[in-house]
C-alpha cells in the first residue's frame, strides 16, 4: 500500500484512530481504585534485581579485596629482601 503523500498514508494507517480518541481525563483515572495486588509481582521482581545487584556488588568486593590482598603480601616479600636503609641513619644505642 504505497502512498505518494503522506498525509494520506498516516490517514490509512491505524495510529490516526488512536491519535484521535478523547485525551484521559486524569481526575478519572486517579478515581479507579488500584489493588496493591497488581504491583506485587513487580515489587518482588524489584526485590530480587536488588538482592542480585547486591550480592554481585559484594561477590566483586572480595575478589578485589583477594586481589590487593595478594599484591601486598607480594610487595611485602620483595621489601623485605631490601636493605634497610633506614638503620644507617639510627643512632646506636
Amino acid at each position: 500500500m504505497a502512498h505518494d503523500d503522506p498525509l494520506q498514508s498516516l490517514q490509512a494507517s491505524p495510529l490516526l484512530s488512536m491519535l484521535q480518541q478523547p485525551a484521559v481525563n486524569m481526575v478519572e483515572l486517579a478515581s479507579i481504585p488500584i489493588a496493591p495486588e497488581i504491583f506485587a509481582g513487580q515489587q518482588l521482581a524489584q526485590q530480587f534485581r536488588w538482592e542480585v545487584d547486591q550480592r554481585q556488588a559484594f561477590d566483586d568486593y572480595c575478589r578485589w579485596y583477594e586481589a590487593i590482598a595478594l599484591q601486598n603480601q607480594q610487595e611485602m616479600t620483595s621489601m623485605a629482601n631490601d636493605l634497610d636503609v633506614l638503620s644507617w641513619f639510627r643512632w646506636r644505642r
